[in-house]
């Protein structure tokens, strides 16, 4: 509160709680106190770290131990453990800015991830690559098992081999209907090179069954029913929802374009990609 209401007072919060103190990485109100501590710390505007020291340790030559170096040049950033923790947060702040490569950072925070003498910062660089990686095209998305309509069980990994084409819908929704109907001519025109799925969300299987069944509808359906926990690992807001994956099981499109839209480009442009790939 102190810190909001009057930012002048930083450097007596330095002095009181993280000079020489320990770092209480665990505690969910401290870290929320040191994230407002060093929001920005880094970047856009600090004295001590010229923009062109970032420019080149990020963009040109990822450089862990030279990034920490730049960093222990702010007097607020001497403590190596405060300082890999700021890293680690500023990275991720860099990481939605069209003036850092991504790649690079995702690169140094793997280095963290894997040569830091501190357990827990390892932990958090790991889990900052994945927040930062969600749903992004090139990594894999969230993993799932559900049931078919037949109840046996079926895994994400086990749709590889061929680019996914993945829509999440109701039976309630007309948009949703819509878009079946639209997938049909879709799955029989793309059928033997892209694999279709179609995971419920309704609460009743035995409604898709027999939407399924009137429909002639073909391609896999998977039933998630009124679970949450795929509604929020895929950020699911609305109905329906696309994702398209390439034939690594990477997310290649999302939120991807519908039956209805301009999808067609995206699975030739996709199956091109492929097969130059294979080439």
């Amino acid at each position: 509160v102190e810190l909001a209401m009057a930012p002048s007072k930083k450097p007596r919060l330095f002095s009181e709680f993280l000079s020489n103190k320990p770092v209480l990485a665990s505690h969910p109100e401290y870290m929320h106190f040191f994230n407002s501590f060093f929001d920005k710390q880094v970047y856009p505007d600090n004295r001590f770290i010229p923009r062109t020291d970032l420019y080149s340790i990020i963009n040109y030559r990822p450089d862990l131990p030279a990034l920490l170096d730049s960093l222990g040049k702010d007097s607020t950033l001497r403590n190596e453990v405060i300082r890999e923790l700021v890293c680690i947060k500023s990275l991720g702040e860099l990481y939605t800015s069209n003036e850092f490569s991504k790649a690079n950072i995702l690169e140094l925070l793997q280095s963290v991830r894997q040569h830091s003498k501190f357990a827990g910062h390892r932990e958090i660089a790991g889990n900052m690559i994945s927040e930062l990686t969600h749903l992004e095209k090139g990594f894999p998305p969230p993993a799932f098992v559900l049931p078919d309509l037949n109840g046996q069980p079926v895994r994400l990994s086990d749709l590889g081999g061929r680019p996914v084409y993945i829509s999440f819908f109701t039976t309630w929704s007309s948009g949703c209907l819509t878009e079946l109907e639209l997938m049909k001519g879709l799955f029989s025109e793309y059928q033997n090179r892209i694999q279709f799925v179609s995971i419920s969300l309704d609460k009743d299987p035995e409604v898709v069954r027999q939407l399924c069944a009137e429909k002639g509808y073909e391609w896999d359906f998977l039933f998630n029913g009124a679970g949450s926990d795929l509604i929020l690992s895929y950020k699911i807001k609305t109905f329906p929802v696309f994702i398209l994956l390439d034939s690594d099981g990477n997310v290649y499109e999302y939120p991807a374009y519908k039956p209805s839209e301009v999808i067609r480009e995206r699975f030739d442009s996709l199956l091109g990609q492929d097969k130059s790939d294979g080439q």
